[in-house]
């Protein structure tokens, strides 16, 4: 696939991807949600669409969709350009269009509360550092919540929770933490179910969106796994959760109101929304290159097969 990104003064307004059936896919990022209004309506009027989904928050919006075939699109201010991708930057000065497929991208929607999920990610990543290509691949971590209303309580073990909460059984609970704690083990994951602190992930997930923007997703997502399910802290804990900071080295710039920031929440909330749109309802989930989809901390040789296959395809289609 050949994808451009369009960018104004430093800033990615869309990138575009086009296929070798001719289907086209937008990709929107840091538009205004007023000119994302504008751009829905245009696009309601102009042409007949499919599969158009779009979510929006206070002050950006970031849309995905299924578009038409054939042509390009660029949105500049609150205007549409339809054409190919030389039509375009002969139209407009100062926009250049760069390339955007030097990576295939590897999306992980997954819970730090979930022991799975720990497990899933220590699969992946071995299937990851063996893989020839591994410089080629961009992993993105995205947010899920297996229950966003929960209320931390650092008075009560894990189990004790799962029995109050859910009605669990609580023979049945300690029977499964040893089947993941023996999984865990091959992995090097020391789960510590005893220790645990049930608590709410939403700041977490906020530390997380943080780290991305310093490149440092994965090494946070490590050490999140590891301060809930093998040092018993408290990841709803500010003071956690800035240790963990400032052990990666991530920027402190108005880091002491990020938790309470409602940009990062919506950012949250939206990998949220997006998991909803994709059927997503359970956790580890692993999507390959918008294409393949791994569900569930499945074996070693799923992992392998489908980063290779879906690799092969994305170097096909770039080339």
């Amino acid at each position: 696939m050949y994808r451009a990104g369009i960018y104004v003064q430093g800033v990615r307004y869309l990138v575009l991807g086009i296929g070798p059936s001719g289907r086209t896919r937008c990709y929107f990022f840091k538009v205004y949600a007023e000119i994302a209004l504008k751009l829905i309506s245009k696009l309601t009027k102009q042409r007949s669409y499919n599969q158009f989904k779009y979510w929006c928050r206070q002050e950006r919006a970031s849309l995905r969709s299924g578009i038409f075939t054939g042509e390009n699109m660029l949105l500049m201010e609150d205007k549409i350009v339809c054409g190919t991708s030389d039509e375009i930057s002969e139209q407009f000065t100062g926009v250049n269009i760069v390339q955007e497929n030097t990576k295939m991208t590897v999306e992980i929607w997954s819970d730090i509360a979930c022991p799975f999920c720990y497990l899933g990610k220590k699969k992946f990543e071995r299937s990851l550092e063996n893989f020839e290509n591994k410089d080629q691949i961009e992993v993105i971590w995205k947010s899920f919540q297996l229950n966003p209303g929960q209320k931390t309580d650092a008075t009560v073990s894990l189990t004790e929770y799962l029995a109050r909460e859910k009605n669990w059984d609580p023979a049945m609970v300690e029977q499964t933490y040893e089947r993941i704690s023996e999984s865990g083990k091959n992995y090097g994951i020391s789960y510590d179910f005893k220790n645990a602190v049930p608590a709410n992930t939403l700041k977490a997930h906020i530390l997380l969106h943080l780290a991305k923007k310093d490149g440092k997703q994965s090494e946070v997502k490590e050490s999140l796994f590891e301060a809930y399910f093998a040092k018993g802290k408290n990841v709803d804990d500010p003071a956690v959760l800035t240790e963990i900071a400032d052990e990666l080295g991530l920027n402190r710039d108005g880091f002491d109101n990020i938790f309470g920031s409602e940009e990062f929440v919506n950012e949250v909330r939206h990998d949220i929304y997006e998991a909803q749109q994709l059927g997503i309802t359970g956790v580890p989930f692993f999507v390959y290159n918008g294409k393949y989809g791994i569900s569930g901390a499945q074996d070693d040789r799923l992992f392998t097969d489908t980063l290779k296959k879906s690799f092969d395809e994305w170097k096909t289609q770039s080339n």
